[in-house]
């Protein structure tokens, strides 16, 4: 094959089945309610801390919302994590040579 030949052709179709793992439907599942949840938590409470600036914040308060972002991020790690390596159960699958009726359903 020279540098102005033809291209080559390539016929191989492979099917990519799955199958839905509950273990990892949950963790994403958590992963958002926990990314949802825990982020209107922490606005909230900031918001509630700034709202408090006039009289004062103290060590304590900076502390509890810097504990309350940090539990929040550890569970976005930790669900997100455990929703990429629960794994997907795949298969791939060669299609016969006979490309005439393919039908791609559920």
């Amino acid at each position: 094959m020279g540098l102005f030949g033809s291209r080559q052709q390539w016929n191989e179709v492979y099917l990519i089945n799955t199958r839905r793992v509950v273990g990892r439907n949950f963790l994403a599942v958590l992963f958002w309610l926990w990314g949802i949840a825990g982020f209107f938590v922490v606005i909230v409470d900031a918001l509630d801390t700034m709202s408090k600036l006039q009289s004062g914040v103290g060590v304590g308060q900076s502390s509890f919302l810097a504990a309350i972002a940090v539990v929040w991020i550890g569970g976005m790690v930790f669900f997100g994590l455990g929703a990429l390596l629960a794994g997907s159960d795949m298969e791939v699958v060669q299609r016969a040579e006979d490309y005439g009726d393919v039908r791609v359903g559920r």
